[in-house]
């Protein structure tokens, strides 16, 4: 599995890509694209298809403007704006932990009233593919 970046300024969008399945995606500046962005598309959408080789052809109008491997990025400029196409080998995976009500947890090897506080360099503990951290301060000095 792949995953297909595309970044616009500050904003990014992503689509998983498996070769064996993907046929087409478009971008442009409308709802019915697969990706939407603000942008000026003065041809008209872009097509990214998939080739027999594994990469990504990129199509803007009629041109084929550039050919994406994995690991592999390309930058089109159109009115002093910026689409950058990237090609990673798989999805960065991400998850989000909710630590009781509070909205915002602190970590600190200087400060003792941080809600995670460790004087040594390492405030977290990886074990088998996870990571722990404790909020209890006799916790954290326990196991560290």
């Amino acid at each position: 599995m792949n995953m297909l970046w595309i970044v616009s300024g500050q904003t990014y969008q992503q689509l998983p890509i498996d070769f064996k399945t993907f046929r087409q995606a478009t971008v442009g500046n409308t709802q019915h694209q697969t990706f939407t962005f603000s942008y000026p598309f003065e041809k008209g959408q872009m097509t990214l298809s998939s080739e027999k080789n594994g990469r990504l052809l990129v199509s803007y109008g009629e041109e084929r403007i550039a050919e994406l491997s994995v690991s592999e990025s390309f930058v089109w400029r159109e009115q002093g704006q910026a689409l950058t196409f990237a090609l990673t080998e798989t999805a960065v995976k991400e998850a989000v932990y909710y630590i009781d009500y509070e909205s915002e947890v602190s970590f600190s090897t200087s400060d003792e009233a941080a809600d995670v506080y460790q004087q040594k360099e390492k405030v977290c503990s990886r074990a088998k593919r996870r990571i722990l951290l404790i909020k209890d301060k006799r916790e954290v000095e326990g196991l560290l």
